[in-house]
Order: C-alpha cells, then sequence, then structure tokens
C-alpha cells in the first residue's frame, strides 16, 4: 500500500519592488490633481452665478431693507451652492478615477480632497465677485424707495467669531461640501474596484510574477495539481 504526501502549494515570490521614481510621479501626479481640481472652482462660481437668484432690496433712510421680511432668495442662493458643489465633487472624482488611473491610491484621495476644498472656496469668491462694481454704483446713485437687486452671497453659512472686540466672518459649510462629494464618489468607486491596490497594471504584474493567482470568474486552471499538463 502506498500513501500520497498531501499536496503543498510553493511558497509566493516576493512583490517586485517598485520602480525607480514612482513615489516621485505620484506626488507629481497628486500636485497636478489638486491644481486641477481647485481651478474647476471657476466653473462652479460661473455655474453659481448663473442659477442663484439676486436678492431684491429697497434703499431706505440709513441703508438697505429687505422687500420681503422672510426673502427666499438667501435660501436659494446657499441651496443651488450646495447642488452645484456636490454635483461638482462628484464628477471630479469620477473624471481623477479614470483619467489617472495609474496613480490611484490614498495620496490622490488627499489631492482631490485638497483641490475640491480650493474650488469650493474659489467658486464662492468668484459668485460674490461678479457684479459688485454695477451693484456698489446703483446703490450710491439710487434714490430711497428704489429697489436694487444684490449679487449671490452665501448668506446661511456665517460665522462670526468675536474676541476682544474684534470679529472675523468665515464661511464653512457649503464650501466644503465639493470636498464632501468628492471624498464619497471616490470612496465608492475604490469599494467596488476589483484590483486590491486600485491598480489594475500593478495588480495584473504580481498576479504574474506569483504564478497567476486565483482563476478569476468563469476561468478554469489545468496547470494545477489536481490538472497536470497534457
Amino acid at each position: 500500500m502506498s500513501y500520497y504526501a498531501p499536496y503543498q502549494a510553493p511558497e509566493p515570490p516576493p512583490p517586485p519592488p517598485p520602480p525607480p521614481g514612482a513615489k516621485g510621479r505620484d506626488l507629481l501626479s497628486a500636485l497636478v490633481v489638486a491644481v486641477a481640481v481647485a481651478a474647476g472652482g471657476v466653473v462652479l462660481g460661473l455655474a453659481w452665478y448663473l442659477v442663484a437668484p439676486p436678492l431684491p432690496l429697497r434703499k431706505v433712510e440709513g441703508g438697505l431693507a429687505f422687500v420681503s421680511p422672510q426673502p427666499e432668495q438667501l435660501a436659494a442662493q446657499d441651496g443651488w451652492f450646495t447642488i452645484l458643489g456636490f454635483v461638482f465633487g462628484v464628477l471630479a472624482a469620477i473624471a481623477v478615477w479614470a483619467l489617472v488611473r495609474r496613480h490611484r491610491g490614498p495620496l490622490q484621495l488627499l489631492a482631490l480632497l485638497i483641490g475640491a476644498i480650493g474650488a469650493g472656496f474659489l467658486a464662492w469668491q468668484v459668485g460674490i465677485h461678479i457684479d459688485q462694481d454695477e451693484y456698489s454704483q446703483a446703490v450710491a446713485a439710487a434714490p430711497l424707495g428704489t429697489q436694487v437687486e444684490r449679487p449671490i452671497e452665501l448668506s446661511s453659512s456665517t460665522t462670526k467669531a468675536c474676541l476682544q472686540k474684534r470679529c472675523i466672518t468665515a464661511r464653512g459649510g457649503d464650501i466644503l461640501v465639493p470636498a464632501l462629494g468628492g471624498v464619497i464618489a471616490y470612496a465608492v468607486l475604490a469599494g467596488w474596484s476589483r484590483w486590491p491596490s486600485l491598480r489594475r497594471q500593478e495588480d495584473e504584474h504580481e498576479r504574474l510574477v506569483q504564478g497567476g493567482g486565483w482563476p478569476e470568474l468563469g476561468e478554469v486552471r489545468r496547470d494545477g495539481p489536481y490538472f497536470p499538463q497534457q
């Protein structure tokens, strides 16, 4: 009677070291991604200006007053910035994922986050500075009782911090919405990726080095211990 020892798969070889200069290329790619996404804030600001309604005001003694006791334009301006900002973040994440696929990973996500924050700030600055000169001239020249339209602004997200009679007005929340949309979309894409490292070429190369790895779905392997080669 003969006995057969159980088959033991050989230890896979260690993964090959990254090629020289790979980290430098990843850093350069992350820098390009951050700058490109941040520059997209100009388009976001123009889109916000085109769709958000201006705020009607009436010139009175001592300044300006609301035409309506509860103007809906304030909420509409913030709402449109939030909607457009989230869509912008999602589209930016999809574009970065598809166009810069060779450098996917945490560094690319960080670059997308920084770029989206910059895009939100830039969009806010672009939107609020359009028509500002015309608005100032109209207010100065308008007689009492005349209605003027104030350009768009982020109002409900304004936070005022005062310290020793000095106040600083800061705006958050809405400006960070593009970053929120970008991070969520990139995380979803990474979660559904079939490649552990998120980079197809690296995973395929490692699989070949280690002897082919596990077969894909529907693939029949004929070179294993139970299927000797003919």
